[in-house]
């Protein structure tokens, strides 16, 4: 029986992300790719910026195999990069978030001056 994955039936034999095609990449449109975000979201209950990683990351495998990789004939792997068409979600971080963030990051003087100190 085959796999269904958002709504398009995977190739019999077809067992692991692995042995994706890469026609079935190319062929990806824009509603299936907004289908698996909203499933990622709504299913999953993955937050924005998890939502955004993630996105980020396929925008990154449809680059590569569009722009950078080639096949032995100098060719790109795949020629259509639905990716390209994906926008990440605009998040919108608070004041207090960002500051806790970068708490960790920041040089202040007593550890400026235990690090002077070590280095000399």
């Amino acid at each position: 029986m085959p796999l269904q994955t958002a709504g398009r039936t995977v190739p019999q034999g077809v067992q692991k992300r692995t042995e994706m095609e890469l026609s079935t990449l190319e062929t990806l449109t824009i509603r299936e790719t907004e289908s698996f975000l909203s499933f990622l979201e709504y299913q999953l209950g993955n937050n924005k910026l998890t939502i955004n990683r993630k996105l980020s990351s396929l925008k990154s495998l449809f680059d590569y195999l569009q722009n950078k990789a080639e096949t032995i004939d100098l060719k790109p792997y795949i020629q259509r990069n639905v990716m390209a068409k994906m926008d990440l979600n605009a998040v919108k971080e608070s004041q207090e978030t960002i500051a806790n963030r970068i708490e960790g990051k920041i040089i202040f003087n007593t550890n400026y001056n235990d690090l002077y100190a070590l280095n000399r």
